[in-house]
C-alpha cells in the first residue's frame, strides 16, 4: 500500500510541475517531450525555438509546457497526422507557442471544446494571453498561444523607487 501511495503522490507532483523544467529548462523540456512523444506515437515531431528562454518565469514555462503537451495529445487523438512542428518564439513583448500538424484538420461540425481545450485556454488567459486555432500551413490544425512577456521584477522595483 505504501508503494502505491508513493507512486500516486509522485504522479500528482509530476502533474503539478514537470521535473524536466527544473533540470532542462523550457527548451530542453519541450525537446524531451517531443522526443518521447515521437517514440511513443511514431509521429515526427520537431521543436523550432527562436529567441532567448533562459530567464522564463515559472508560471509561463509550466503553461507553455502543458499547452504543448495537451496539443500533442490532441494530435494523436484527432488529427491522423504524420508530422508535427512546435514553434516557440520570443520578442521583447510576446512569447508565442505554435503547434502545427499535417493531419486532417478539425471537422467544423464535430468540434466541441473538451476539458483539454478549456484547460489550455485558461492557462493562456491566466497569464494575460490568448489561445487560438486555425487551419495550419501543413494542412492540419495550428494551435497558437500568445502570452505577453512578464515584466522583470527588478524593473518593477526600480520603477516604484523612482516613481515614489
Amino acid at each position: 500500500m505504501a508503494d502505491d501511495l508513493y507512486q500516486t503522490v509522485r504522479g500528482l507532483l509530476y502533474e503539478l510541475r514537470p521535473a524536466a523544467l527544473d533540470s532542462l529548462g523550457l527548451i530542453g523540456a519541450l525537446q524531451s517531450l517531443c522526443e518521447s512523444w515521437e517514440e511513443r506515437t511514431s509521429i515526427s515531431c520537431a521543436l523550432l525555438p527562436e529567441g532567448e528562454f533562459t530567464d522564463m518565469d515559472e508560471p509561463v514555462s509550466i503553461a507553455l509546457y502543458r499547452i504543448a503537451q495537451e496539443s500533442l495529445s490532441n494530435v494523436v487523438k484527432h488529427a491522423g497526422a504524420t508530422h508535427v512542428k512546435l514553434f516557440l518564439s520570443r520578442t521583447e513583448a510576446t512569447i508565442e507557442l505554435r503547434i502545427e500538424d499535417d493531419g486532417r484538420g478539425p471537422d467544423p461540425a464535430g468540434v466541441r471544446a473538451g476539458l483539454g481545450w478549456l484547460g489550455m485556454k485558461e492557462r493562456a488567459s491566466m497569464l494575460g494571453g490568448e489561445l487560438t486555432t486555425s487551419p495550419g500551413p501543413l494542412g492540419g490544425l495550428a494551435v497558437r498561444c500568445r502570452i505577453p512577456v512578464p515584466r522583470n521584477t527588478t524593473e518593477t522595483k526600480n520603477e516604484k523607487v523612482t516613481d515614489g
